[in-house]
């Protein structure tokens, strides 16, 4: 390379140097500032927009869209306050997921409550912001799915593969996972709905 630009995510000085000399840009982590990339769209071409980025980087956002495109999700509350946790679990139950809505991976930013006696560390939680609390569902594998859109309605799907974590970091990647043909095809219709739903450019 002739030349590098090194900086923060958000260094929005960095970002309008790094669009000055260049047609296109894209990105391929979550956790970039969406503000500072909106403040250089008008100076550079960028396919994959901001608007998936803004709705993965917060988990509100993200279950809203997907019950906005019929996708069924795990039953969910939002927690402001301490006091909503309490309601929250009534219609929940045992066990649940505390989580933060922005960052947190990894394992990082959740809390999982068994019973009565995991609210109290669950509330340090709440003291980064608003959290959604999940209710847990039992699952024999988790398998995940990436999409390629051109922004123009063509998509594309790559195989399902199956995730083994240990201690909440993902340890392997196994391509196919071994799966029924019914489970392929109903990530690839959720796939596909997601892709349409954005108008995917890019994966």
């Amino acid at each position: 390379s002739d030349w590098h630009i090194e900086s923060v995510y958000d260094d929005t000085f960095a970002l309008k140097e790094l669009a000055r000399r260049t047609d296109v840009i894209t990105y391929e982590f979550e956790n970039v500032s969406v503000e500072a990339l909106n403040a250089i769209l008008p100076m550079s071409f960028i396919p994959q927009g901001t608007d998936l980025l803004a709705i993965t980087q917060d988990r509100l956002l993200e279950k809203s869209f997907l019950e906005t495109n019929n996708i069924v999700i795990a039953p969910y509350a939002t927690i402001v306050s301490p006091t909503d946790i309490q309601d929250a679990i009534d219609g929940i139950g045992y066990p649940c997921v505390l989580k933060t809505t922005r960052g947190g991976y990894d394992g990082k930013g959740q809390y999982v409550l068994k019973s009565r006696a995991d609210l109290a560390p669950a509330m340090d939680l709440l003291r980064e912001g608003t959290c959604v609390l999940e209710a847990w569902i039992p699952f024999e594998k988790e398998i995940s799915i990436m999409v390629a859109g051109n922004g123009q309605g063509d998509f594309t799907t790559f195989p399902v593969v199956e995730n083994i974590h240990h201690n909440n970091i993902l340890h392997e990647t196994i391509a196919p996972a071994a799966i029924d043909q019914d489970v392929i095809e109903e990530a690839e219709r959720i796939a596909r709905v997601i892709a349409e739903a954005v108008s995917l450019s890019g994966v």
